[in-house]
């Protein structure tokens, strides 16, 4: 993901000449795509490395697209981990109320004012920790403009940055910090449960949502939420972030910052103060407002990126009406260590 970049010069298909960037350092938009036209060879041919090269790919003016036909484009990128699908549904929140019942895979997020009918059943989760940079796990992530304000109304965004960029920007001496670095994660300081949950039990991040400033607090916690987050009843979700922030793609083989603040629990030789200050100074330059792309939702918009290679925070959700669609799909093939070739 280099600056300046055209489509790659291999990229085919009836789409070529409607691709253009996003962002000097992620991101292209493609235009006239019917998502439920895209033949399964046309994904691996065409998005499959636009994915790949871009991190991030905006599909606009998909106001027909159902949660259904996203989920089924989605499906058809390669390495994504259908077995675990079809067993647990949703790997990303399962058994969250905002899961649709009827496809528990996506999940609605929003607020209550937006329009019912598109709730499918769920109760939309309403994001109100603000800025908080993580990202999902490996796999990619679909996210389907349903309901967003337009006008004269405040407008929703989602910020994204670059790992490679992130990465690369270090000077010898951070790099090297970070390459050292063994941090451990977990619901320790949170609870089991997203992040707008965290929020409604006291957890606050950062301004620049790099660090966990509140933490939640044990009386805020059922029992059963306590014994869920002292026994970590779900490990896969945080054993994969153990050791150091820096991870290799595991098919471009490019180094990346690869983490999530919010679960940060411990750091080795360091208190846990220190681990989160150390960790804010890694990520800092790499996901500040040069660096970052800043998304102004429009109906339609569909946006899915490589999580592998980005990371991403939502903001706020204003009063406006508004609703989202989201899936997240693991793909199989895990992050791999950092290498020698820096």
């Amino acid at each position: 993901m280099s600056r300046s970049r055209s489509p790659p010069k291999d990229m085919r298909g009836r789409w070529k000449d409607k691709i253009s960037q996003l962002h000097p350092f992620l991101g292209a938009r493609v235009e006239g795509v019917d998502l439920a036209e895209v033949t399964k060879e046309e994904i691996l041919s065409t998005f499959a490395p636009l994915l790949e090269e871009y991190g991030i790919l905006l599909f606009p003016k998909q106001q027909d697209l159902s949660p259904q036909v996203f989920l089924n484009f989605m499906k058809s990128f390669p390495d994504v981990d259908l077995e675990e699908l079809a067993r647990a549904k949703n790997p990303f929140a399962q058994g969250d109320p905002s899961c649709l019942p009827e496809l528990p895979t996506v999940r609605a997020l929003g607020n209550l004012t937006s329009d019912v009918a598109l709730h499918r059943g769920a109760t939309p989760e309403l994001n109100q920790m603000g800025t908080e940079w993580h990202t999902d796990g490996c796999g990619i992530t679909g996210l389907f403009a349903a309901q967003v304000p337009g006008g004269g109304e405040v407008k929703r965004t989602t910020i994204w940055a670059n790992g490679y960029h992130a990465w690369e920007i270090l000077d010898d001496q951070m790099k090297q910090k970070a390459l050292e670095m063994k941090l451990h994660f977990g619901p320790k300081h949170t609870m089991e449960a997203s992040v707008a949950e965290i929020y409604r039990r006291g957890g606050r991040m950062s301004p620049n949502g790099l660090k966990l400033m509140e933490p939640v607090a044990k009386e805020q916690l059922t029992a059963e939420e306590l014994r869920r987050r002292e026994e970590q009843t779900n490990p896969r979700r945080y054993l994969p972030f153990h050791g150091s922030p820096v991870r290799r793609h595991p098919f471009t083989k490019r180094h990346t910052l690869w983490t999530m603040p919010v679960f940060l629990e411990s750091g080795e030789g360091m208190t846990v103060e220190e681990a989160r200050d150390s960790l804010e100074q890694v990520l800092l330059p790499g996901t500040s407002r040069l660096a970052a792309y800043v998304h102004e939702w429009s109906p339609g918009d569909f946006v899915l990126w490589d999580n592998r290679s980005t990371l991403h925070s939502a903001t706020e959700v204003t009063d406006a009406p508004q609703l989202m669609y989201q899936a997240f799909l693991r793909t199989k093939t895990p992050m791999g260590p950092a290498g020698e070739d820096m």
